[in-house]
């Protein structure tokens, strides 16, 4: 009997360390949320003023885009969405 009381209890104590790693992601999951929207909403000031610039360059000044700007700005469009719709 006290066999499987050791048994029992030693499975519980396994269970419980194995989802410690879960409880912590879905305890810290509103601070993670919070942070995410904080650093979003900075990326989008970025993204905007960049956008801004690099569209006031190629029309008045005649500029020409580089791959680097277009494929940042992309990318940056695509974090945009991911990020809302986990939001």
């Amino acid at each position: 009997m006290a066999d499987i009381a050791n048994n029992v209890f030693g499975a519980c104590l396994t269970c419980w360390d194995r989802t410690a790693n879960y409880r912590r992601y879905i305890k810290s999951l509103g601070d993670n949320l919070t942070a995410l929207e904080s650093k979003m909403a900075d990326l989008r000031c970025a993204y905007d003023n960049v956008n801004r610039l690099v569209s006031t360059a190629e029309k008045g000044e005649r500029w020409i885009r580089t791959p680097i700007t277009d494929g940042w700005l992309q990318r940056v469009e695509t974090h945009r969405k991911e990020a809302e719709e986990i939001l």
